[in-house]
Order: structure tokens, then C-alpha cells, then sequence
């Protein structure tokens, strides 16, 4: 059984290298859509594959972040923008990767896979649920997806959560509980 959770964020971005002198050259946004889905076969007490309020609670505070942030590369290449984007604005994202919509799903599913297993780990979710995939929307055509059967086999780059960095305007916004989830994450 799948079951999927769909979240909406608005961010801006340069893709560096890309074909596109528009999406190379320039900062822009998109409307993005996200698309968690979750697999499982046993349910739990409620005959569930994963409560909808679990992933609200866990999934969206990340997610959140994105909304109306500038996410950057960071990378020796990059760093004059890079200082030029964390002294500027409030909101923002850095990572040691490209915010493709491929590198978002990625990550996303990166996230999703850790926060599911620590939600496991703490006794809060007791089926035996698993990440199955993220998929980006970065636009009404076009996605991203990556999925379970990726994993070891996918040979983009490593995403480490512990290297993506939230300004303090973004984390800030971030309840207390979140914070110190998020921080077991990391841990």
C-alpha cells in the first residue's frame, strides 16, 4: 500500500551550468510541489500505513523552510554569491549541491528516510512503514522522482543533512519541538 502527502513551496534558485542561459544566468523561482509517498504493508492500530498528522508534524516544518528561501550552491566556486545571498536576505538555504529539482528530491527523500527511522526509533510510529519516494514538481511539465530502489545505485551526489545550512530567519520560525527533532537528525 502507498500512501502520499503533497506539499507546496515557492523558491528561487540559479542552477548553475544549466543548458538554459535563463536558468544558468539568472535567479529565479519556482511554484514547486513535493510529493512524499510512503509504502507499507502492515498497519498500525488505526489501519494505517502512516498517519497524515505524523507527516504534517515531521515533514512539514522541513519542507516549510524551502518556502520563500533562495537556495544556494555552495561551493569554492560560488562563494562570492553565496555571501552575497546570506548577507541580503532573510531567508535562505546553502547545501554542497545543486538545487535541481533531481538534488531536491533527493534530499527530500534523504530527509524523509532519516526522520521516518527516528520516528521509529522513539516508539512513534510503529508499523512498518518506509520512504518510497519524493517527487519535485518544479513545474506543471516537468518532475523529478527518487524513489527506494535509487539507493546505492543513483550516482548524483551524496546529500548530508548535516551540511545544509537554514538561516536564523528560517529557523527562527521553527517550533521548539521541531528544532530539537531536527537536531536528533543530525546528531
Amino acid at each position: 500500500m502507498i500512501i502520499r502527502k503533497l506539499f507546496k513551496y515557492e523558491m528561487s534558485h540559479r542552477v548553475v551550468n544549466a543548458y538554459t542561459k535563463r536558468c544558468s544566468q539568472n535567479i529565479h523561482g519556482h511554484s514547486y510541489k513535493l510529493e512524499l509517498l510512503f509504502i507499507g504493508n502492515t498497519p498500525d492500530q488505526a489501519q494505517m500505513v502512516l498517519d497524515f498528522g505524523f507527516v504534517k508534524k515531521y515533514f512539514h516544518p522541513f519542507v516549510d523552510a524551502f518556502d520563500h528561501a533562495h537556495m544556494v550552491w555552495d561551493c569554492k566556486e560560488r562563494a562570492g554569491e553565496v555571501d552575497y545571498i546570506t548577507k541580503t536576505n532573510a531567508r535562505w538555504i546553502t547545501a554542497p549541491f545543486s538545487s535541481t529539482a533531481e538534488m531536491q528530491a533527493k534530499m527530500f527523500f534523504t530527509y524523509g528516510r532519516a526522520a521516518l527511522a527516528q520516528l521509529k526509533k522513539e516508539g512513534t510510529v510503529n508499523t512498518g512503514a518506509e520512504m518510497f519516494s519524493a517527487i519535485v514538481h518544479e513545474t506543471d511539465t516537468g518532475y523529478a522522482q527518487y524513489k527506494m530502489c535509487d539507493e546505492g545505485v543513483c550516482q548524483f551526489p551524496k546529500v548530508d543533512l548535516s551540511s545544509i545550512n537554514f538561516s536564523t530567519g528560517i529557523t527562527e520560525e521553527w517550533a521548539p519541538e521541531f528544532k530539537a527533532f531536527y537536531n536528533t537528525l543530525l546528531s
